[in-house]
């Protein structure tokens, strides 16, 4: 089986147990793991962050790496994700011919893909203390959180609390 994971939203040292769990699933999933084939999804900023060992696992850097150009290719990608419907994101995962991609950052993106996905959920917390987030915090979440849970085919939350809020709340 060829699976994908998509590590571009990983910010190295910025993102606590998040970005923790991530590398180690990876290296947890290359100790484990010899008959799969792994595709790391990340942008150059984080492919340091990242240690591949087992010649069953790559990486596959995304987007471009710091220049003089990074700004106007960064907008350039963002409007290809909302114009063309995942666009960039999109053709760079579909090129790899996978059969599952897992979304281990509570979002599924690009949302277009047609690819069986796991999501790993992280919290609702927006739910229950809405106070604590911003507007454009609790609009983001509104507007990615559910659609990207209803989209997986496969779901890991993060503790058995974010199971049951998730169940409740559907």
């Amino acid at each position: 089986m060829k699976i994908g994971i998509n590590a571009i939203p990983l910010v190295p040292g910025k993102m606590g147990g998040t970005e923790t769990y991530v590398k180690n699933l990876i290296i947890h999933l290359q100790k484990v793991d010899e008959s799969n084939e792994y595709t790391v999804f990340c942008r150059p900023s984080g492919t340091e962050s990242i240690r591949i060992v087992r010649p069953n696992f790559r990486k596959v850097v995304v987007g471009p790496r710091r220049s003089p150009l990074t700004l106007p290719l960064r907008a350039l990608i963002r409007l290809s994700e909302v114009l063309l419907a995942g666009g960039f994101y999109k053709w760079v995962i579909a090129k790899e011919h996978l059969d599952l991609v897992h979304f281990p950052f509570t979002i599924i993106s690009p949302y277009s893909l047609s690819l069986p996905t796991v999501l790993t959920f992280w919290d609702m917390q927006q739910e229950f203390y809405p106070e604590f987030f911003s507007s454009n915090d609790l609009s983001t979440r509104s507007k990615f959180y559910r659609p990207s849970c209803n989209k997986a085919d496969r779901i890991i939350a993060a503790s058995q609390f974010t199971k049951m809020a998730l169940i409740s709340s559907k």
